[in-house]
């Protein structure tokens, strides 16, 4: 019940807004998120975070502090490419500054594991099919991170935007 109002009032913000975006830095979680890993099991792979915390400094401009604490939810990536696609998927597919990009994984790392063929673009389409503009997925994007991945978005869409 909780997913489908902050989802509710997400869309409801886009549609009524103009291209403004909250004042806040942080969207509400709509979806509970991955459970962080045990601290031994962080520390086990505290190699593979390193690399992936320098990634997120260098391409996603996060401060130390902040790559930090989204490498630990990206430990298990083996390398940059999923990351990458998603990163460059976002940036010229639907627009989206890199400050605001910086904002996505900052609220959900996880954000940068999904897969463009089979997630982020059906998610699009969905979201085109229903009549929403480039600037207003990218902005569902920005509010709603957890949510923009769920199965269930275009269905939701439609009923609150009905």
């Amino acid at each position: 019940m909780v997913v489908v109002s902050h989802l509710r009032a997400a869309l409801s913000r886009i549609v009524r807004s103009p291209s403004r975006l909250p004042a806040s830095p942080y969207a509400p979680p709509l979806v509970f998120p991955h459970r962080p890993l045990p601290s031994s099991a962080a520390a086990a792979s505290s190699s593979d975070s390193f690399s992936m915390k320098d990634y997120l400094v260098s391409r996603c401009g996060l401060t130390q502090a902040q790559a930090l604490k989204a490498a630990a939810r990206l430990s298990h990536l083996r390398s940059r490419a999923k990351p990458e696609a998603v990163l460059t998927y976002l940036e010229s597919t639907l627009g989206v500054p890199s400050a605001d990009v910086r904002r996505v994984v900052v609220i959900d790392p996880s954000f940068l594991c999904s897969n463009v063929e089979q997630t982020l673009a059906p998610r699009v389409a969905d979201l085109r099919d229903l009549g929403l503009s480039r600037d207003e997925i990218a902005r569902v994007v920005l509010l709603a991170p957890n949510s923009f991945r769920s199965r269930f978005l275009r269905g939701n869409a439609e009923f609150w935007l009905a």
